[in-house]
């Protein structure tokens, strides 16, 4: 742990690492109050069904609520503590769940969706008491935030087998999701797209002129 609070000594006492480090988390902060307002907005739209009971004749709902919590936060707090470690990973970290949110709220908002039939919604306390604000939210669908979220880690971890170990955690929560028809199958096989176009975009953008 002395080589972590070295490096994070040193990284503060570099006053342009301070300056981007408050930038990205007050943008952080503006695009989170974005995403609580577009989630609930979501809640209130018609929308559409892109799916239709294939799911049914393999498996049916399933509450699965519980293993998805401990794997969601399981890899969050390995990812987040991971990315700790290093001050240039937490920027990326913070950076590339920027680019995701912001993406996902687009796509909230231009593909408003039905709940899938059978959905058994996601008991998760700390949603529920954050993004969710108390209500059952059952549009928060394309694409898979859990999965996405959870494939992030991995690439900002950037070694081998942590990007395989935060990957089995991403497809496991993603099938369990759509068991228990939170997800459409689409929203899950779409979040890893998103993430990989994400990160990128961040690669692009750190190698320019303009980072």
């Amino acid at each position: 742990m002395s080589g972590v609070a070295t490096n994070w000594k040193q990284a503060f006492r570099d006053k342009h690492f301070r300056n981007v480090l408050l930038r990205d988390a007050l943008l952080l902060i503006g695009v989170l109050g974005i995403l609580f307002v577009t989630l609930a907005y979501a809640e209130t739209r018609a929308g559409f069904v892109i799916e239709r009971g294939w799911l049914d004749a393999f498996i049916p709902p399933i509450d699965l609520s519980l293993p998805i919590f401990i794997i969601t936060y399981l890899a969050t707090v390995g990812g987040v503590f991971i990315c700790m470690q290093k001050p240039e990973e937490l920027l990326r970290l913070i950076r590339l769940y920027l680019l995701i949110q912001g993406i996902r709220i687009f796509t909230l908002l231009l593909l408003p969706l039905e709940a899938p039939e059978g959905i058994i919604p996601l008991s998760d306390p700390i949603l529920q008491n954050t993004f969710y604000a108390g209500r059952p939210n059952l549009k928060d669908l394309f694409f898979s935030g859990h999965t996405a979220t959870i494939l992030m880690y991995g690439l900002v971890a950037n070694v081998v087998w942590r990007r395989w170990a935060f990957a089995l955690l991403a497809a496991a929560a993603g099938i369990l999701l759509a068991i228990q028809r939170v997800h459409y199958m689409l929203d899950v096989i779409a979040a890893p797209v998103f993430v990989w176009v994400c990160f990128w975009i961040l690669t692009k953008w750190e190698k320019s002129k303009f980072h």
